[in-house]
């Protein structure tokens, strides 16, 4: 009353096996559907590549190419200086955030001002957001 019922023929033997088996019968009949398909599709993509447009030139970045907001200081940066001056001193200042509070202690030894981490923090942001407006004004 509940379940499936088998479809049965009239003609149909009734010694039939009432069954399936997965392995190997069904196994293989996938195994070979699955082949087939990727030979197909593989001969299909080597006839017939895909292409989108012009092949890209990777020795030529395009003048347009703009990155997004918070890469604007480096991307100004590396347009201002030359590009081994640029690298080494983007170094030094990430360095120079690590090493910050031996630094600090140094520097309030040195010139017996308490708040001269301050006016540095106050100038490095002015020169961050000064170089993030500048490149996002620039027409590109």
């Amino acid at each position: 009353m509940h379940g499936v019922t088998e479809l049965k023929f009239e003609d149909e033997p009734e010694d039939k096996p009432q069954h399936f088996n997965f392995f190997p019968d069904h196994i293989l009949t996938e195994l070979m559907i699955g082949l087939t398909l990727m030979i197909v599709l593989s001969a299909l993509a080597t006839i017939f590549p895909a292409s989108m447009g012009p092949k890209a030139n990777p020795l030529v970045t395009p003048e347009v190419i703009k990155p997004e907001w918070f890469f604007y200081v480096s991307f100004r940066w590396l347009k201002l200086f030359s590009l081994t001056f640029a690298v080494l001193s983007t170094g030094f200042i990430v360095a120079a955030m690590f090493l910050w509070p031996w630094i600090d202690k140094v520097l309030r030894k040195v010139t017996g001002n308490e708040d001269i981490s301050v006016y540095i923090g106050i100038i490095a942001t002015f020169l961050l957001v000064g170089l993030t407006v500048w490149e996002a004004a620039v027409a590109h």
